[in-house]
């Protein structure tokens, strides 16, 4: 099979570079903030930062969703899935929302969920090889090892690092599996 090109994170869809919001400037300006103020690690004030956003602009979905990223990063999940949500009901193509709900799910254990968001991206951006490995991981926790491997080797076809020797192990499973099941 051909190497597929590789995808990264970034390259799911944002709603702003597609044109579908304008954004208003202060809006803009506090979300870049937010955005400074979670890497540093300065979740509160990074809150602060995408409530006046969202404040200036109530239908600004990447501000939802960086205000998900403070909550994910504070270790509050729940929170965070919520802030997706109220992004997704703004942009649904908004696919890079979808695959951090994902994570958030995964934090939870909420694999169908986790399944689910990831199954969406792939639909809508099949080029991201970290989705693969993110539901890959979820099929083999739920020892549903051939969607395991089939995602595995997916996610390496895009580029992905997946050790041979976790995927040779998964092959012995799926053969296992098989054999089992005459």
């Amino acid at each position: 099979a051909p190497r597929q090109e590789r995808g990264k994170r970034e390259d799911l869809v944002l709603p702003e570079s597609e044109g579908h919001f304008e954004i208003i400037q202060p809006a803009e300006e506090y979300n870049k903030q937010g955005i400074a103020n979670t890497k540093k690690g300065n979740f509160a004030l990074a809150i602060l930062d995408f409530n006046k956003a969202i404040e200036i602009q109530p239908k600004y979905p990447q501000a939802y969703h960086n205000r998900g990223q403070a909550y994910f990063a504070k270790g509050d999940q729940s929170k965070a899935i919520s802030e997706y949500n109220k992004s997704l009901e703004l942009d649904p193509s908004y696919a890079l929302v979808y695959y951090d709900r994902a994570l958030a799910y995964a934090a939870l254990k909420d694999y169908p969920q986790v399944i689910a968001d990831c199954t969406k991206v792939i639909k809508m951006h099949a080029g991201f090889g970290g989705v693969y490995s993110l539901r890959g991981s979820i099929y083999n926790i739920m020892r549903e090892y051939d969607k395991a491997l089939a995602d595995f080797l997916e996610a390496k076809a895009r580029g992905e690092k997946i050790n041979p020797d976790f995927l040779r192990e998964l092959k012995a499973l799926v053969n296992e599996k098989t054999n089992s099941a005459k």
